[in-house]
């Protein structure tokens, strides 16, 4: 009811009453009531209209019936906070990223670094077998060098007693035939004695 009655004083659409009942002189115990004239409002103070200009109202009296414009109408201070946070939140989700992906190039580079010392003591190891295996390589080229020349020291004695086997079945036949001949005079035996003498002397000189 009050705001149907100040709206209606705001249109001036309230109309003088008369009546007993609302003659001013009959108020306050019969004592009347004296009109006053109410003295022109003070100005506001300077902080309100500063706050008034740096935030203004989203809607005037015009806007109530117009559809306001968004291009010109600024955001509101949360709008701008809320903005600002999703800003500093994809920032930080980028570092984040960024950080995460760091950090698996650093491991995969640690189980680099690891794979190739491994590889690298692997290698050592393998040098050291291949040295040991040339080493015994080199030991038994001597040796067979050794086998060959014993060999071959062998083979010449072997052809030497061979030559001087050879030398006695000549010299065995050489009597046979003189004795089939029939030769037994004294010559015949001081030359078998002879023979007989120079071939022991030649067996003892040689050992």
């Amino acid at each position: 009811q009050l705001q149907s009655i100040s709206t209606a004083i705001a249109e001036r659409q309230l109309r003088p009453v008369a009546g007993p009942d609302h003659d001013v002189s009959r108020m306050f115990s019969g004592s009347g009531a004296k009109p006053t004239t109410l003295p022109a409002p003070l100005p506001p103070s300077y902080d309100k209209v500063a706050t008034v200009e740096t935030n203004p109202p989203l809607y005037n009296e015009s806007s109530t019936f117009d559809p306001p414009d968004t291009r010109s109408r600024k955001r509101k201070p949360s709008q701008d906070a809320v903005a600002n946070s999703d800003t500093v939140w994809n920032k930080l989700e980028e570092l984040e990223a960024m950080f995460n992906r760091q950090r698996e190039q650093d491991v995969h580079a640690a189980n680099q670094s690891l794979v190739i010392q491994g590889l690298r003591g692997e290698v050592a190891e393998l040098r050291e077998q291949l040295a040991t295996c040339q080493k015994k390589y080199e030991d038994l080229e001597v040796e067979v060098a050794g086998l060959r020349e014993a060999q071959a020291i062998v083979d010449d004695g072997e052809a030497v007693e061979l030559a001087e086997i050879r030398n006695d079945i000549e010299s065995l036949e050489t009597r046979i035939d003189f004795v089939e001949r029939g030769n037994n005079d004294d010559e015949f035996c001081k030359r078998i004695k002879e023979e007989i003498f120079d071939e022991t002397a030649a067996r003892v000189k040689g050992g």
